[in-house]
């Protein structure tokens, strides 16, 4: 079967009411689980109940896809212990001893098949692939903190630091490239022989 290059396939969405043979070649006139953004297709967000198991109240809930066997959801409480919810069985997969009473935002992302989630005011925590817990993030900035953290390309994003007690609230700041399954080797800007650094 031949393959048509089609341009603008998502730009003109899914259209019912036209007969298919008056619809334009770019538009869908039935679609499921896609969505249709800025002119493309994508596979859309399916909706899952987890559990009615939760021993725990969570305060930040991110979805994992596997490679292999089921996906997994990690719910993360107030004082930021870590559970992961996997074929309708939940473990702690980390353990804080941070307080309910101080809570900050929680964001997660992951990058070269390593996990890592943030709370603003403690040291991100990470796992590989291989472990079966959380760690804290190794290589670190001593006595930074951050409001966000993200992947983009082969780097881990800190948005928003604290460092030493003094706030960069526009702060973008880079780690050295990663490598697959491992995590960054530092993000010292000063040491020029890598590609670690920051931009406010």
């Amino acid at each position: 079967m031949t393959n048509l290059p089609i341009r603008g396939l998502g730009s003109v969405g899914v259209v019912t009411d036209i007969d298919p043979y008056s619809l334009p070649i770019n538009a869908y006139t039935r679609a499921k689980n896609v969505r249709f953004n800025e002119a493309k297709v994508t596979r859309a967000p399916i909706y899952r109940s987890i559990s009615g198991n939760l021993t725990t109240t969570p305060k930040f809930i991110y979805g994992v896809s596997a490679l292999s066997g089921f996906d997994t959801v990690l719910v993360v409480d107030d004082t930021f212990d870590i559970f992961e919810m996997s074929n309708g069985v939940l473990s702690q997969k980390y353990n804080s001893s941070l307080s309910a009473s101080a809570i900050t935002p929680v964001t997660a992302t992951i990058l070269a098949d390593v996990q890592y989630i943030n709370r603003s005011n403690t040291v991100p925590v990470h796992r590989v692939p291989t472990a079966t817990n959380f760690t804290a993030l190794p290589n670190w900035p001593s006595g930074t903190t951050t409001t966000a953290i993200r992947s983009y390309g082969d780097f881990l994003l800190a948005l928003g630091t604290v460092e030493s007690g003094t706030a960069f609230p526009n702060r973008v700041r880079f780690s050295d490239p990663v490598l697959a399954n491992q995590v960054p080797s530092t993000w010292d800007a000063s040491d020029l022989t890598n590609s670690a650094g920051f931009n406010d």
